[in-house]
């Protein structure tokens, strides 16, 4: 009877580790990238699987709509990037510019520091050649410092 009762109670155990847990994540819909071309671009970077994670109310995601602090949090850290994190702050760069478009973005940069351009035309004006996307604010704001 132990046996059974032990048998139940390791059952029920492992039942509840293994079953299926709230997403933690939500799904990006296609209407935070609404341009073809953004979507392709992204999806390339990181493949489509990883471009529809979301963290709601992360820097990036606040980043994404438009929050100046947001921005201005992820260019100080690109200043320091290296490495896989500077991959990482590449992509967080380049899905920023594809959420708030060329215009927006490259205001934004303007009050960016040197450092922060020069991070950000590394990493984002090959991705603008490759793909041919049309970025002329941003480029004129990242070319100075290629």
């Amino acid at each position: 009877m132990n046996k059974g009762f032990l048998f139940v109670a390791l059952g029920l155990f492992l039942t509840a580790c293994t079953a299926p847990q709230p997403p933690r994540y939500l799904l990006a819909l296609e209407s935070d990238y609404p341009d073809p071309k953004a979507r392709q671009v992204l999806s390339h970077l990181v493949g489509p699987d990883d471009m529809r994670v979301r963290r709601p109310g992360s820097v990036v995601e606040r980043a994404c709509h438009g929050e100046a602090a947001a921005i201005q949090d992820i260019f100080r850290v690109c200043e320091s990037a290296d490495g896989e994190h500077a991959e990482v702050q590449g992509y967080y760069l380049a899905r920023i510019f594809f959420s708030l478009g060329d215009p927006r973005f490259a205001d934004s940069l303007r009050f960016a520091s040197a450092t922060t351009k020069k991070f950000a035309a590394r990493h984002l004006l090959p991705i603008f050649h490759h793909y041919h996307v049309r970025s002329p604010e941003t480029r004129a704001t990242l070319e100075p410092h290629e």
